[in-house]
């Protein structure tokens, strides 16, 4: 072998090893969003971006209703906020919960908040006017 294909395989070997799994994984899987999908480039967009997830590793449900605490995590991460678990103060919300971080976040700056009730109702679904809200306190209002 030539000294210069060593080089290429060396530095093959080094690329796929220094690059991060998932950018490797990233091959789109979701068998429910094709390219003539209505969504699909927005779809594409915040997946890539990791800012939303399928449902699965093959179904990303694009008709299906989005809860309080998914929507805690889009805007959390597209915030690009931390989802370090904690105590949200809600007796519905452990710090255990799987958005307790962005759920907190998102409260404490006021985007999001929870029924007098103490709870906070993470699966939730949401109306389009509280998400059109959210969007409002999340982008817009400067005092957030």
């Amino acid at each position: 072998m030539s000294k210069r294909m060593r080089f290429v395989v060396v530095a093959w070997i080094m690329i796929m090893l220094i690059l991060p799994l998932d950018v490797l994984a990233k091959a789109w899987t979701f068998t429910d969003v094709t390219t003539e999908s209505r969504a699909y480039d927005e779809i594409k967009y915040v997946v890539d971006q990791n800012i939303m997830n399928g449902r699965s590793q093959t179904k990303f449900d694009p008709d299906a209703y989005v809860t309080r605490a998914e929507a805690a995590a889009v805007i959390g991460r597209s915030l690009k906020l931390s989802n370090t678990k904690n105590d949200t103060g809600f007796k519905d919300v452990p710090a255990s919960h799987h958005f307790s971080g962005y759920i907190s976040e998102m409260v404490e700056r006021n985007i999001l908040a929870g029924y007098p009730d103490g709870t906070f109702r993470p699966n939730e679904q949401l109306t389009r006017g509280q998400m059109a809200m959210i969007i409002g306190r999340a982008y817009f209002d400067q005092h957030s």
